[in-house]
């Protein structure tokens, strides 16, 4: 009885094990599955059953294992139970392990899994297997990510080592190109530490103070600067260290090694790390000596110059003093014998009238030939004479208004103001008006500008012109007259163009200058008029011209500058 007992106590207690070893199996995230001698599921846990995508652990107890999973990769046969992994174990009797095998679902699909089996020994035969797997499909992922990421480390790693190499291939090259520049350049360079010490020089600046280099190098930039000038260069040096300015341009001078002075014209820059702090001064030095000395004797030159422009202007005021004593003189101690001459010919002409009938009487008590002569000086020759003396007292009376007219112009003070010239050369041809119907003559004006200038010089201007252009029109086509205007940055340029008779090109230097008129003329005048036109338009600070065939007709143009408006003019 007690016997029965104790062998139904180890019954129990083995089941009680057997549940507690099922329970922990059960709770393991690793899946585990057993295997008898044929290769035949007995034993399943949870986690097995759920990695291969089965419902219970029943789908599985009692059939071959290598049917239901096939550890080799997806799309190959299928193998047999020989060369499956469980039948290694019975093959070799020894454990075998995969770290990365291929495992397929009841779906169809596979998964990657660390893969363990152990042979089962009774009595020193094998009587099963046991399997154990971890699904490592999340731990490839990684891996292959991990992977990735590190060859894309790797590709902008040695990306990165490539374009560091290029720039420090770029770099090495422009410090080569940077030596070879300061050290071949034609003009003087200089690098300085932040404190002004001389730190490397170029022949060219040793060349320019008459130092060597190694004695250049043992100076500040101060002890090489003249004396007066050290506070520019301090100065400037200064402001690039502050900020202030990106790149001092300046002149100095600096002391040659034998005491005289050499001028430079300085470009100096500030060479900062990446963190700002100041690392060197580089500064470019041009010898302008020859163009300073060249200036000074410019400026001697200058000096001379104006000495002179104020004498001759003293000589000039002294001439127009004179011109004006010589106007008064034209106006007084000329036009008052011509006024004489013109009152005594009327005297005379008024004498001979009262003797004209005595000797009428007379004439009978001379001979035939005798009163024959009388008779022709007193009716011919005498009244002859006379209209000779008037005509040219009258001419001479006109030569010296014009002169003295001529002469006013050169000192009439200038008024300026805007000027409508459309509106101007309107109203000057209002009072042309009768001369110009008269002779059938056609106007054609453009669109002219309002000039900032003197209204009465250019009434006087435009009145000569178009006085001019009607007086000399030919005869044998009806006359036209064009007035129009151009205006660029050189100014506002004015054309009368007429198609009279035109002047021959031999002679048309002659129209502007006093006294002289072109061609056979058959009108009134003293030849002053284009003269006048000329010295107005001078006093504007104008240029005119003349441009003419003969026979075709003539165009006179004149160009003001653009004058602006100033304040002392409002």
């Amino acid at each position: 009885m007690e016997k029965n007992n104790n062998i139904h106590h180890r019954a129990e207690t083995h089941t009680e094990c057997e549940q507690k070893i099922h329970r922990l199996i059960d709770s393991t995230g690793e899946g585990i599955y057993s295997l008898d001698a044929d290769g035949n599921c007995t034993l399943a846990n949870r986690a097995c059953v759920d990695l291969l995508g089965y419902e219970e652990a029943s789908e599985l107890i009692g059939k071959p294992i290598h049917q239901l999973i096939h550890h080799d990769c997806p799309g190959t046969h299928s193998p047999t139970f020989i060369t499956c992994q469980d039948c290694i174990v019975f093959q070799k009797g020894e454990p075998v392990f995969g770290a990365d095998i291929q495992i397929q679902r009841t779906d169809g699909l596979h998964f990657s899994a660390e893969f363990r089996c152990h042979p089962v020994y009774d009595k020193g035969i094998i009587t099963g297997a046991v399997a154990s797997f971890t699904d490592i499909t999340a731990r490839k992922r990684a891996e292959r990510a991990l992977q990735k990421a590190y060859d894309e480390l790797e590709s902008r790693v040695a990306q990165r080592t490539n374009e560091l190499q290029a720039a420090n291939k770029a770099l090495m090259e422009k410090e080569r190109q940077f030596r070879s520049m300061f050290t071949s350049s034609a003009i003087g360079m200089a690098i300085l530490s932040p404190d002004a010490q001389l730190l490397q020089v170029n022949s060219s600046l040793c060349f320019m103070l008459g130092y060597s280099e190694k004695e250049l190098l043992n100076k500040t930039i101060q002890d090489i600067t003249h004396p007066d000038d050290v506070q520019i260069s301090t100065d400037h040096l200064r402001r690039l260290l502050e900020g202030g300015i990106d790149a001092a341009i300046f002149e100095k001078r600096y002391l040659h090694k034998e005491g005289h002075t050499v001028w430079g014209s300085i470009s100096a820059s500030l060479l900062q790390d990446t963190q700002g702090t100041p690392l060197h001064f580089v500064t470019q030095i041009q010898d302008i000596t020859r163009r300073k000395l060249a200036e000074q004797e410019l400026i001697r030159y200058q000096d001379h110059l104006e000495t002179i422009l104020e004498e001759r202007s003293t000589k000039l005021a002294r001439s127009e003093k004179e011109l004006k004593e010589f106007a008064y003189i034209v106006s007084h101690d000329l036009r008052a014998p011509l006024t004489s001459i013109q009152g005594f010919t009327g005297e005379l002409r008024y004498g001979l009238k009262l003797l004209h009938p005595a000797v009428e009487a007379g004439l009978p008590h001379f001979g035939e030939t005798q009163q024959v002569a009388l008779k022709h000086t007193f009716d011919q020759r005498i009244p002859e004479a006379m209209d000779f003396i008037e005509t040219s007292t009258t001419k001479m009376n006109a030569l010296v208004k014009a002169i003295l007219k001529l002469s006013r112009m050169g000192h009439q003070k200038l008024s300026y103001e805007p000027v409508d010239i459309e509106l101007l050369v309107k109203q000057e041809l209002k009072t042309l008006a009768y001369a110009i119907e008269t002779q059938e003559i056609t106007i054609e004006q453009s669109h002219l500008p309002t000039l900032y200038t003197d209204p009465l010089v250019m009434q006087q201007i435009f009145g000569n012109l178009l006085s001019n252009a009607i007086k000399y029109r030919s005869p044998e086509q009806p006359g036209i007259i064009k007035i129009t205007a151009e205006q660029d940055h050189n100014g506002t340029t004015f054309h009368v163009r007429d198609n009279g008779r035109g002047i021959a090109a031999d002679e048309i230097d002659r129209v502007f200058k006093i006294y002289q008129r072109a061609g056979d003329q058959k009108e009134p005048g003293e030849g002053m008029g284009l003269t006048y036109v000329k010295t107005l338009v001078l006093r504007l600070d104008g240029d005119i011209w003349c441009q003419s065939e003969l026979g075709e007709g003539t165009t006179f143009s004149f160009n003001l500058p653009q004058r602006k408006r100033k304040r002392a003019d409002k």
